[in-house]
């Protein structure tokens, strides 16, 4: 079937268009499906601002522009493509004259990939090239576009990472490592959600974003989770205090039902200038871009949300108790 928008815009098809409880050593199947693909999707929509964009000359310097990424997380697998007659203005509802195909580089399978033509409320054309298949962990994969009137040609290589393993990896401080170990990985967006009572008071998934600073280690990824700021932060959401928690902690403590860590877990090419990921880099040429003869980022990644259990020690410090009962 064909690909779903991921972008949150109200798409139709075109008729031109073809039809323990501490986790040590875990191990997490992804979850979040098209939250990755939204990530990179959001630069989309920068391309109607001129201002935006670099000079038209740059795009048609190269065949085509592609965005898109390969995931386990999705069952059916699209890059959107551009030429650069269409683009950025987005254009024809006419079928391109192009091949776009995958190969699996460890299996050799090669898969010949359909165009749908999607329209925005605007009447806007984009091409998505889609393929039905799950992208394997620890694959390799070549995205291939080709231009039948020349035979020009855009490439790209990715790599799904392994599953990786979280653990916490000190005890009794507040101040805790979380180690994200793997291979050839980039962690990306690393977020704490954290399921808190306090009193009356019902905190359900509250969360607290440590982008730009996990920091790369000899085994994989590693970030500091600060309890105390985020209390902190939980008490100010919820009852609109902002001084620091007193010392000692008061008698009730924060009851903690559960704490998450959420990820995207990336090849290692998808490594964003100062280890933030912003969408604005994407409508910029060669900003951020793995495509040979060509602009544009094809990623390869999942989403995991895995469950984290401090120490009781940890969190008495930070005016956490330990109850339970969350979601996971």
């Amino acid at each position: 079937m064909p690909p779903r928008d991921v972008t949150g815009r109200d798409y139709r098809f075109s008729e031109a268009a073809e039809s323990s409880p501490r986790l040590q050593g875990t191990r997490h199947a992804s979850r979040g499906g098209f939250l990755i693909v939204t990530l990179l999707m959001v630069a989309i929509s920068l391309f109607g601002c001129e201002e935006n964009l670099a000079p038209r000359a740059h795009y048609d310097a190269v065949p085509f522009t592609v965005y898109g990424v390969l995931s386990p997380d999705l069952d059916t697998q699209s890059v959107r493509l551009y030429v650069p007659e269409d683009f950025p203005t987005l254009g024809s509802p006419e079928p391109l004259d192009v091949d776009v195909t995958s190969t699996d580089l460890y299996t050799g399978e090669r898969r010949a990939w359909r165009d749908t033509v999607l329209v925005d409320p605007n009447g806007q054309h984009e091409h998505v090239f889609w393929s039905p298949f799950r992208a394997a962990f620890g694959h390799a994969y070549r995205v291939e576009v080709v231009r039948r009137a020349d035979g020009a040609r855009s490439v790209a290589e990715v790599r799904i990472p392994e599953p990786v393993t979280v653990r916490i990896v000190n005890e009794g401080d507040p101040l805790v490592e979380v180690l994200i170990e793997g291979e050839n990985i980039r962690a990306l967006k690393p977020e704490a959600e954290y399921d808190v009572d306090i009193g009356d008071c019902q905190i359900v998934r509250n969360r607290f974003s440590y982008q730009g600073r996990e920091r790369r280690v000899e085994d994989g990824w590693r970030f500091t989770l600060n309890l105390v700021v985020d209390n902190r932060n939980i008490l100010w959401d919820c009852v609109g205090i902002t001084q620091f928690l007193p010392t000692p902690c008061p008698p009730y403590y924060h009851r903690l039902r559960a704490l998450n860590l959420h990820v995207l877990i990336g090849d290692a090419v998808w490594d964003p200038p100062d280890g933030v990921f912003d969408p604005h880099l994407l409508s910029q040429p060669q900003a951020l871009s793995n495509v040979e003869n060509g602009f544009g980022f094809i990623g390869a990644g999942y989403r995991i949300v895995a469950p984290l259990r401090p120490s009781e020690e940890a969190l008495a410090l930070a005016c956490f108790i330990y109850v339970g009962g969350g979601d996971t």
